[in-house]
């Protein structure tokens, strides 16, 4: 282990995350990257989503660190890693390459939320797989965007959707994507919907209010994150949506987890099915509605989430082409 990479100075905007550090990576290109680290053993690399930021895993981090070595990162151009260039997966797998091998291990456990899947897809097509231990994929299909030739059928198979995506990313381009604004709701959360028009994209702040094991006063104490540069984000936007993963998914040998909600906006129960049978050695675990299962279970259900993966981890191996359907929690 590089030492220098666990050298930060104590975390102290987000109660959560007592006893993490807060950490700099410098990329090749002269990005700095923040990181928040705490634990020891194999190194488990956390990936946020499009436009979060390592305090999205504020209730799930805390339990994995008391097991291994934990790296929540802010994605470049995300939260604290701030960054005018680069606006592509693919270098935000690079940035991950890098982080990894500057780690100097041999081996780490990796999960990606949303956007962070495709990350880790681009990672492991430019990268391979020797470097993963198991990896876990959190709510995220293999394509965003529906070719407008397909038929309901394709649409539901590949969790696609039908939209103008460029009509999203130009809302990103020129207001920004904050979820909500001074005013109330904000121009991104009046187009979003108009793009992804499935599931359950929030909950109400009654049904938030409702949810067990106190998610609703945890979440309360999350820092809020700093405005990061919507042209920056909606050139990522623009390149995260665009892409298709469908020919790689069959290429992934390493034990992996694939993790959907039931109710949630980016994968269909068709999709989750392909998906988990498609990867050689995956492991499908669903997060039902009565679950608050939407795209945020990591958060909605959060006790469930933390189990599933340490549960996952700790397995010794899996076999091949099996499934499990969870829904207890």
């Amino acid at each position: 282990m590089n030492e220098k990479m666990n050298t930060g100075v104590p975390y102290t905007r987000n109660p959560l995350m007592e006893g993490f550090t807060e950490n700099y990576f410098e990329t090749k290109d002269h990005v700095k990257l923040r990181y928040l680290h705490k634990g020891s053993g194999m190194p488990f690399i956390l990936l946020h989503g499009y436009s979060d930021d390592a305090d999205c895993w504020s209730l799930n981090a805390p339990a994995f660190a008391e097991e291994y070595s934990v790296y929540a990162l802010d994605l470049r151009g995300h939260g604290y890693s701030y960054a005018n260039h680069g606006a592509r997966v693919s270098r935000l797998a690079v940035d991950l390459h890098e982080f990894i091998e500057a780690l100097n291990v041999p081996k780490v456990n990796l999960l990606g939320w949303s956007m962070g899947c495709s990350v880790l897809w681009s990672y492991i097509d430019l990268f391979g797989q020797d470097k993963i231990h198991k990896i876990i994929f959190d709510d995220e299909p293999p394509m965003l965007v529906a070719n407008p030739r397909f038929t309901r059928e394709e649409v539901m198979l590949t969790g696609s959707n039908r939209m103008d995506f460029w009509h999203l990313c130009n809302v990103v381009y020129d207001h920004g994507c904050a979820w909500n604004s001074v005013e109330g709701q904000s121009p991104f959360f009046d187009a979003f919907p108009s793009c992804f028009d499935r599931g359950i994209l929030t909950y109400t702040d009654e049904e938030v209010a409702a949810m067990p094991d106190n998610v609703h006063a945890k979440i309360a104490q999350r820092p809020q994150s700093p405005v990061t540069d919507g042209k920056f984000l909606a050139n990522l936007l623009k390149d995260h949506l665009l892409l298709d993963w469908r020919d790689l998914i069959p290429t992934i040998s390493v034990p992996a987890m694939y993790l959907t909600g039931d109710v949630s906006h980016a994968v269909t129960l068709e999709c989750g099915k392909w998906m988990s049978e498609t990867m050689q050695n995956c492991k499908w675990v669903r997060f039902s509605a009565e679950e608050f299962g939407n795209h945020d279970f990591c958060w909605t259900s959060y006790k469930k989430f933390n189990r599933v993966v340490l549960e996952f981890l700790e397995e010794e191996s899996w076999r091949s082409m099996e499934t499990e359907n969870i829904v207890s929690a």
